[in-house]
């Protein structure tokens, strides 16, 4: 059974990017916590084949995600509208999620 690993993060950066016949990276949002690295939401073009989710260099590395672009807007409106925030992976499962519970009919 695989361990669960979770990082909060409090900050991100949107990068896009364009060009190359072979590239299918068409955005990367960075999340940070402070000023570190903890995870990246990475938007392929086909939601054929994604990778699986995955660690970098070991659990203390950021957590890399990825995403079909149709779901870029959706991901953004979360960033902006909710928080904290955490990313997560659970096996080959990533998870971007609020870090905590909220109230029913809170209204954002």
């Amino acid at each position: 059974m695989p361990n669960i690993i979770t990082k909060q993060f409090n900050k991100y950066r949107v990068h896009y990017k364009t060009g190359g016949a072979t590239n299918r990276h068409f955005a990367l949002i960075q999340c940070f916590d402070g000023n570190t690295v903890v995870g990246q939401l990475i938007f392929l073009d086909s939601p054929a084949a994604l990778p699986s989710p995955r660690a970098n260099a070991s659990t203390a590395g950021p957590l890399n995600i990825f995403f079909s672009i149709e779901r870029f807007s959706a991901v953004v409106d979360l960033l902006r509208n909710e928080g904290p925030l955490e990313i997560s992976l659970d096996g080959e499962i990533g998870i971007l999620s609020n870090a905590t519970v909220e109230p029913v009919g809170e209204g954002e």
